[in-house]
């Protein structure tokens, strides 16, 4: 075995851990989205 395959292996996986971090904040951040969009449309029905 040589040591570049690991490496490459680490490399790759930290690639793929930041892009789930980051598909978790832009989910995060339009589910809250969604959220204040259902709060406001009930607010402005309840004037």
């Amino acid at each position: 075995m040589n040591d570049k395959a690991p490496n490459r292996l680490l490399q790759s996986a930290k690639g793929h851990l930041r892009t789930a971090v980051i598909a978790v904040i832009f989910g995060l951040t339009a589910y809250g989205f969604i959220h204040i969009l259902i709060w406001a449309v009930r607010a402005i029905e309840n004037f």
